[in-house]
């Protein structure tokens, strides 16, 4: 379980890094208006409180309530984008950022709150 708690570390730093570097491209475009550096840096405090303490229950399901709001997000502006007026560009950096990474961050979250750390069961053996 310790490799698969620091590869979850390891990507929620690089999602928090790309979060901030798509907060400060925004600030710029808005004309440096700081205020909209507020939720990403909640966004990403959150994000490496609860990546560094996944081996905990609290951090796990505080993981997997994060990236499902990311997945949310993604599919909301995904359907905004058939709007006629609204253009969304559907890349590949963009699947990768915001489908792929919170994705596999959330399976991770969810192994770690099947796998029993000590007995080195999953729950569904437990619950048999």
């Amino acid at each position: 379980m310790k490799g698969y708690a620091q590869l979850g570390y390891v990507l929620v730093l690089l999602q928090s890094g790309l979060t901030i570097l798509a907060a400060l491209g925004e600030v710029v475009v808005m004309g440096g208006n700081p205020l909209y550096l507020l939720v990403p840096l909640l966004h990403t405090g959150a994000l490496i409180v609860a990546g560094s303490n996944l081996r905990r229950r609290w951090g796990a399901v505080l993981l997997i309530v994060l990236e499902s709001l990311s997945l949310l997000g993604f599919w909301l502006s995904f359907a905004i984008g058939y709007l006629p007026w609204v253009v969304y560009p559907v890349n590949l950096t963009g699947l990768m950022t915001d489908v792929a990474l919170p994705a596999t961050v959330l399976f991770l979250a969810l192994w770690s709150l099947a796998y029993r750390r000590g007995t080195g069961t999953t729950v569904t053996r437990v619950l048999r």
